[in-house]
């Protein structure tokens, strides 16, 4: 029997070492145990427990010179509660702690040292899933744990550097280094006894600043990023890498430039939303990272040392944000509606072209804007005003009608208001060719916060908010309009996209917010009335000199009209009293003073714009220098038969109205008399005459009376 298992156990090595002859495998043996005389020099221990300071500075002094590293280190032996015999120098004492180092996330740089831990079972130096923190392991260089770093440092020969760690032979382990998440950038050929992790779902993490980009309404954007990545090297040589990232069209349209990545750049094209985007790079497969592990055989009765290798892979991540403004604007606009009717019976008859001037409590035009009433009689006016009190005033009636003289008034009685809150303000720009931030403008993208629209009405109504924006499929302009602020907001906030469900949201560009309100506090509606316009013609004439006949200036006229609604009142013969500037003296007169005009150069008098439908009395109330005031009034009416105005009688017994033709032209004619004169018609002259005549009768009868006294031979 005993010679079948020698031939057995023969034929299994020749078998094997065949195999692992094609796999650069070779048989060791574990490192002696004389290599604890390296350690011997250096302080010695225990290792001191209780305080930190001091425990860690025995480890740095004994050569590990990442403060960090040793600390993670300090803390382990405190855990394990292992500080070593005072025998034994520190490094001895490193060398011979057979427990796990928790340098996880511990701020560790640099591995100066990790040889001394050649019988610990475990050393973590990852970072966790995505290595984001403050005490990130950030572990650049390997060369501590490579062969020819101990070789040369240790003065010892290639096989003792190939078994420098010690294995488990019991639980048939290598002594675990955990190095995931960190940016390896320079290694070798590593040492023996251990097992190299770089976990494929723990990778070195650079987050890059974020990009920010405000968008207004630019018609597209195409930004770009570049990352030159960090150098590694194997052996002193340049690694190749790998594009590691699965799709080259990242997120949002954005694209990675394949072939920039041999060049160590990261290169990303096509940016035009906010995102995030993060691309990944691993090592090409012939610059692992390599070791030697020691593999067991069977139950653990032999080993053997090969080379193993892993790979790594980094990532790179950053933030776009494309900012679009949200900007509020409050339009405070009138709300009234005003219908003009005719003065009819029925009062249903539309006015339209009626036109209407807007001032304001000083009687000043607020602007240059003409409101006329429409085929339906209707204006309709919104405009912008401050608070205030205002009146429309009829400046022009349509053809047929009069100008109704009343003011249609109504105030302004407050500004309501809309703000907007929370989202992003004051974003600092990364891109040239951004806009740039403006003051009290709030920002969004996916990523912001919610938006807040506040209202204030302050004595107005809220009539509607508008809300407008570029959308970014159709790139068409949209407007969207919410009844309240509530209901903008909700909407705003459900559509400017989403961290959670990828969504990019509805928006390119610029979301303008328009807050109408009413700031009469409703509507207004106003009903007016323009009446049926009463024909009107000229009355003029001209005053002559009695004598010559030549014209006469300076005569002062008054027009009065006929007011009078009493059927019983008789007003043919009644002269109207005036003073002596032609103002109507009697309080209760029917008579209103319609106008005043004097006699020009060439003795016309005129009086324009006078209804035809009215009686009006023709007054002079003063003659010129010189001349007789007429003793009497004229009745003026308008002849509809030959359509114009006529002397149509008088009142008292002044001159006489004459027609004369002059240059073909059919004129009123007027005389005034000089008191020296003897008029031959009107009242004066009826009077001189009838003066003159009875002075005559009573002297014919004088001289009768003396012949009657003579022939009856009276002698006196």
């Amino acid at each position: 029997m005993k010679g079948i298992k020698k031939k057995t156990i023969t034929i299994f090595v020749i078998i094997f070492s065949l195999f692992i002859t094609d796999y650069n495998f070779q048989f060791v043996e574990a490192a002696s145990d004389n290599i604890n005389e390296i350690f011997s020099e250096g302080e010695k221990g225990p290792i001191d427990l209780t305080e930190e300071t001091k425990g860690v500075k025995q480890i740095t002094n004994a050569g590990v010179t990442d403060e960090n590293f040793a600390k993670a280190i300090w803390k382990s032996f405190v855990k394990a509660n292992y500080s070593g015999e005072e025998s034994l120098t520190i490094r001895q004492i490193l060398s011979n702690y057979e427990g796990e180092i928790d340098g996880t996330l511990s701020g560790i740089k640099k591995i100066d040292g990790i040889e001394y831990l050649r019988r610990a079972r475990a050393i973590s130096l990852d970072n966790n899933f995505t290595g984001i923190d403050e005490n990130v392991n950030s572990i650049r260089d390997l060369t501590p744990l490579s062969i020819d770093y101990i070789r040369n440092k240790y003065n010892i020969d290639a096989g003792s550097a190939m078994r420098w760690f010690v294995v488990d032979l019991k639980k048939s382990q290598n002594v675990i280094i955990n190095i995931t998440g960190n940016p390896i950038e320079n290694y070798t050929t590593l040492c023996g006894g251990i097992q190299l992790k770089y976990s494929g779902g723990r990778v070195n993490v650079t987050k890059l600043s974020d990009m920010v980009f405000i968008k207004n309404n630019e018609q597209s954007i195409s930004l770009s990023r570049d990352y030159m990545i960090p150098k590694i090297y194997r052996d002193g040589n340049l690694v190749a890498l790998n594009q590691a990232t699965s799709d080259l069209e990242m997120a949002d349209g954005a694209i990675l430039d394949k072939t920039q990545l041999q060049k160590y750049i990261v290169t990303i094209n096509n940016i035009n939303k906010s995102q995030f985007i993060d691309m990944s790079y691993a090592n090409d497969p012939k610059d692992n990272i390599q070791y030697y592990k020691t593999n067991f055989i069977g139950d653990g009765s032999g080993f053997y040392s090969s080379i193993d290798s892993i790979s790594f892979r980094k990532e790179v991540f950053f933030y776009v944000h494309v900012y679009y403004p949200v900007k509020p604007t409050s339009r405070n606009l009138t709300n009234i509606h005003i219908t003009k009717y005719a003065e009819t019976i029925d009062s249903e008859t539309i006015v339209a072209g009626a036109k209407y001037h807007l001032f304001n409590s000083r009687d000043n035009r607020v602007n240059n804007i003409d409101y006329i009433t429409d085929v339906n009689g209707e204006i309709s006016i919104s405009e912008e005003l401050n608070p205030g009190k205002y009146y429309l005033k009829e400046v022009e009636a349509p053809k047929g009608y009069e100008i109704n003289e009343e003011h249609l008034n109504f105030e302004v009685k407050g500004l309501g208001s809309i703000q907007v809150s929370n989202g992003i303000s004051n974003p600092i720009v990364t891109e040239p060719s951004s806009s740039q931030p403006e003051n009290n403008t709030v920002y969004i993208d996916r990523y912001s916060d919610p938006i807040v629209l506040t209202v204030a009405e302050n004595g107005t109504q809220l009539i509607d908010i508008k809300v407008s924006y570029i959308d970014a499929e159709t790139q068409e302009s949209v407007t969207k309009t919410f009844a309240s602020s509530k209901e903008a907001e909700t909407w705003i906030n459900n559509n400017k996209g989403s961290n959670a469900s990828n969504d990019s949201g509805v928006f390119d560009g610029l979301v303008s917010i328009v807050a109408n309100f009413d700031s009469t506090g409703g509507e207004l509606n106003i009903k007016t009335y323009d009446k049926k316009e009463i024909p009107k013609a000229e009355f003029s004439f001209k005053k002559l000199d009695g004598s010559n006949k030549m014209p006469l200036q300076g005569a002062r006229f008054a027009l009065y009209e006929l007011n009078c609604i009493d059927s019983d009142h008789d007003h043919d013969q009644e002269l109207i009293s005036i003073d002596e500037e032609g103002n109507i003296i009697s309080e209760n007169s029917c008579w209103s003073l319609n106008g005043k005009a004097n006699s020009l150069s060439d003795g016309t008098v005129s009086f324009i714009n006078l209804p035809v439908h009215k009686e009006y009395r023709l007054i002079e109330y003063k003659a010129p220098a010189g001349y007789m005031n007429p003793q009497g009034q004229w009745i003026i009416t308008y002849d509809t038969k030959n359509n114009k105005f006529v002397v149509n009688g008088c009142v008292g017994n002044p001159p006489a109205f004459e027609e004369r033709t002059d240059n073909h032209m059919i004129t009123l004619q007027v005389k005034n008399y000089q008191i020296k004169d003897i008029p031959v018609t009107g009242f004066e002259g009826i009077k001189i005459y009838i003066f003159s005549g009875s002075t005559l009768m009573i002297l014919a009868f004088i001289l009768f009376g003396k012949k009657l006294l003579k022939g009856a031979g009276v002698d006196k």
